[in-house]
């Protein structure tokens, strides 16, 4: 079985000659990290984007253009990442906002408080 990091602190680490064929992220902070000589293949990346710049070209706009839920993700910032305790409020709170345009696109808008129906 592959081996499970929750809640661990990397800032400032380095990893080299590492293989993440099929790993699994979430949850996770990228905020000033650098990637040298790395393989992108058949990636899939789901969350909030911030001054992306891939082989030197910036698409962080590109990206968030076209992605319907960018107004939403900037209401979970990287900062809360891994505090749960303080970023539960605003977890709650997306939450409630994620439901209700799901809820809106299918055409029957519903109240929610505190993020919650």
């Amino acid at each position: 079985m592959a081996e499970l990091f929750e809640g661990r602190d990397f800032t400032d680490a380095v990893f080299w000659g590492v293989d993440l064929t099929n790993a699994k992220l979430r949850d996770v902070n990228f905020t000033g990290a650098r990637m040298k000589n790395v393989w992108l293949v058949d990636v899939d990346i789901d969350g909030l984007v911030d001054r992306l710049v891939v082989n030197g070209v910036d698409v962080t706009e590109f990206v968030n253009q076209h992605d319907p839920w960018f107004a939403l993700r900037g209401m979970l910032r990287p900062d809360s990442i891994g505090r749960p305790a303080s970023s539960a409020g605003r977890a709650r709170c997306c939450l409630g906002c994620v439901l209700a345009v799901r809820t809106e696109q299918s055409g029957q808008l519903r109240a929610f408080v505190d993020g919650l129906s």
